[in-house]
């Protein structure tokens, strides 16, 4: 089956190499759309003593979300500053959905600073207020807490901390993937010694990388997808893709060295193809574990872990023949004589030699290193786990 799949992209390399650029375009341009879908609240299982508790409290206390806005070096008991607190939370008031206004000044005063040069405007939302119309009344009242005439202003809290905590995912995936990628590229030609053959792994490392954001983003459509699901992606796509483009890459080369082009490919695929979907569906089955557990947080590393892998499979056995084909003649094939020397086939020879020594080695460092983990606290995500210069965080 492979070696056929191998010889229709041998045939078709310019189409299969189009389709997954039109994959790789759909994900950057669409997928990148889940990072506004992504649910940054973990652990809420329906059903748990926890969930009860929460729907109890809801029953007892019905709201809906909030926000607040501190307005920092002002004097709320100044004429002039209240006048002006007291006409933002009018303005607050009158935006459709919005169903209560906490200030200092009109019924609060618990959220006047002890030093009395701050202030908390607390902002609560319709309870069942959702979609477009809880959207529209969040911006609007996000613009007027902001116009709040002070030194330093300050609005976060609920569903901006939310935001925030998406926009930092997005943020971060694009350091992950600039700052991983030309190391890995390094390596690889370090490994290979040409431009050429460093650069196809990073391509269908790249290309999964797209297509699992696409995937993610129809999976959000449907159920709900957590904002660390994005991790997984990165990680298994970055290095699964490396691995499997490596295994067929290396293969190529030894067998470029006795045949032709065409017929290299066709082995490659043949036979480092075979481990690539063995290791593939072996990892994914695996991750596929994860959606017996009633967890969403679970579900979503199965759902974008799951992903990845398969896309990054298809990607080597179908993406990567098709672009050997098209520039594996600048590719230099292995030296006969060197096939199965050098450094790593000498590791190998050694581990197989002394493999028990071999595992005491390995495993004792390892061991020593986990160690902290025994230390290990468990805990939900707050503010506190976004940078320090986030305002949910400095609210």
């Amino acid at each position: 089956m492979l070696r056929r799949l191998a010889r229709f992209s041998l045939r078709h390399r310019r189409l299969v190499a189009a389709a997954w650029a039109i994959l790789f375009i759909a994900g950057i341009a669409i997928g990148t759309g889940v990072f506004d879908r992504l649910d940054p609240d973990v652990g809420d299982v329906e059903g748990t003593e926890s969930a009860r508790a929460q729907a109890r409290l809801r029953t007892l206390d019905p709201g809906g979300e909030s926000i607040a806005a501190l307005a920092d070096g002002v004097d709320p008991r100044d004429p002039r500053v209240a006048a002006g607190i007291r006409a933002t939370a009018e303005r607050l008031r009158a935006i459709p959905g919005v169903a209560q206004v906490a200030d200092p000044v009109d019924g609060a005063p618990e959220l006047l600073a002890r030093d009395g040069r701050a202030a908390l405007v607390a902002v609560e939302f319709a309870d069942g207020l959702e979609g477009d119309r809880f959207d529209q009344a969040l911006e609007a009242a996000e613009t007027e807490l902001r116009r709040l005439d002070a030194p330093h202003v300050l609005v976060g809290g609920g569903p901006l901390q939310d935001q925030e905590f998406e926009d930092q995912v997005a943020s971060d995936l694009g350091r992950a993937e600039l700052l991983s990628m030309p190391v890995v590229l390094v390596l690889l030609l370090v490994v290979f010694g040409g431009i050429v053959a460093a650069g196809l792994p990073v391509l269908v490392a790249l290309t999964g990388v797209a297509g699992t954001l696409l995937a993610l983003f129809g999976i959000s459509a449907v159920t709900a997808v957590s904002v660390y699901s994005v991790n997984v992606v990165t990680m298994l796509g970055l290095g699964l893709a490396v691995d499997y483009a490596l295994l067929l890459v290396s293969r190529f080369r030894e067998e470029r060295a006795t045949s032709d082009l065409p017929a290299a490919v066709e082995e490659a695929a043949a036979t480092a193809g075979r481990t690539v979907v063995f290791s593939g569906l072996t990892v994914a089955a695996s991750l596929a574990g994860l959606l017996v557990f009633e967890d969403p947080f679970l579900r979503s590393m199965a759902y974008g872990g799951g992903a990845v892998v398969l896309i990054d499979m298809l990607a080597a056995v179908t993406l990567l023949p098709a672009l050997l084909a098209m520039w594996g003649h600048r590719i230099r094939p292995a030296p006969a004589s060197r096939v199965g020397t050098g450094l790593f086939a000498s590791v190998s020879r050694l581990v197989q030699r002394r493999a028990l020594l071999i595992v005491v080695v390995v495993a004792v460092p390892l061991v020593v290193a986990a160690t902290p983990f025994l230390h290990a606290r468990y805990q939900q995500p707050d503010a506190r786990f976004l940078p320090a210069g986030a305002e949910s965080r400095r609210l």
